[in-house]
């Protein structure tokens, strides 16, 4: 029969191994390298082009995809089974647009920002047409959406994150970014994750600002030697990347380089992957963990 001190020495063991499996796969996760191997290829239709329709903002929902032409003022609708439909360009009415500097999407909303008309106009999924709301004049370069259908629209003539809410149209101030003007300059970009957590990027100073919904400081982080052009919410995270595709995963700082042949123009989440906007086409990529 064992004796009390070997079974607990037994324990101690066993103890022992499963801290050193834990330790293992905590590092194991750490260095884990991402990758991203292509999924599919959506081609644009030829009367894209025929609209002289050359999309360089991209939004991705369940039915498909939602593009804006920044230059014709134009916005598409590019549905999974190839299906499309394109509004807006020059003119007058509930169909066009004077500066539109965003299009988003959330729960089957679709919103298009203006910025010298300060204006939001509220889309179905297929791009009819449902109302327009006024907001006070901030002219946001940049906008995102969260999973609250709440909008927020970045200015940096005043250094401030407004919140808009699209349903009662009440503009609130949100994060004042002059409170660190002393360590960022212009904000270049924003996104928000599931969670609510907003990210704004700072491209002079390369740092990247995190608040919580509440808008609460948590967190500054430094992103040294990268070039960043864009930078969207992925699965609980933060991507940082450029045109060519290299860039970081945050937290952890991982780098990855996504296997693109061509200067990307957008890029937005897709049904747990990535959706990266060409000058022709949409290459549909799905990470892989190694």
């Amino acid at each position: 029969m064992r004796s009390k001190n070997e079974i607990e020495e037994d324990k101690n063991i066993k103890n022992y191994y499963k801290i050193i499996v834990l330790v293992l796969i905590l590092f194991s996760n750490l260095f884990a390298q991402i990758i991203f191997l292509p999924s599919s290829k959506i081609l644009f239709p030829k009367e894209f082009e025929s609209f002289d329709f050359f999309p360089d903002n991209i939004s991705s929902g369940p039915s498909g995809f939602y593009l804006l032409d920044n230059k014709s003022r134009q916005i598409a609708y590019l549905s999974n089974d190839g299906k499309y439909k394109i509004e807006g360009g020059f003119g007058s009415g509930t169909s066009a647009f004077i500066d539109p500097v965003s299009i988003l999407i959330s729960n089957l909303y679709v919103w298009v920002v203006e910025r010298t008309n300060n204006m939001i106009h509220s889309l179905d999924y297929k791009l009819n047409f449902v109302k327009s709301s006024e907001f006070e004049p901030i002219y946001p370069e940049f906008a995102a959406v969260d999973s609250w259908d709440q909008i927020y629209l970045y200015s940096n003539l005043d250094r401030m994150l407004y919140r808009f809410n699209p349903f009662t149209e009440h503009t609130s101030e949100f994060i004042d970014l002059s409170v660190w003007s002393d360590q960022c300059g212009n904000i270049e970009a924003i996104s928000v994750l599931e969670s609510g957590d907003v990210f704004l990027f700072c491209k002079d100073q390369q740092l990247l600002f995190q608040f919580n919904r509440v808008g609460r400081l948590i967190k500054i982080s430094s992103v040294e030697n990268l070039d960043v052009d864009f930078v969207t919410s992925y699965n609980s995270r933060i991507l940082l990347l450029n045109k060519n595709g290299n860039g970081s995963v945050f937290p952890g700082a991982k780098e990855i380089k996504l296997p693109v042949t061509e200067t990307i123009l957008g890029i937005s989440s897709y049904q747990g992957g990535l959706s990266i906007l060409h000058s022709d086409h949409i290459i549909i990529l799905r990470e892989q963990i190694h």
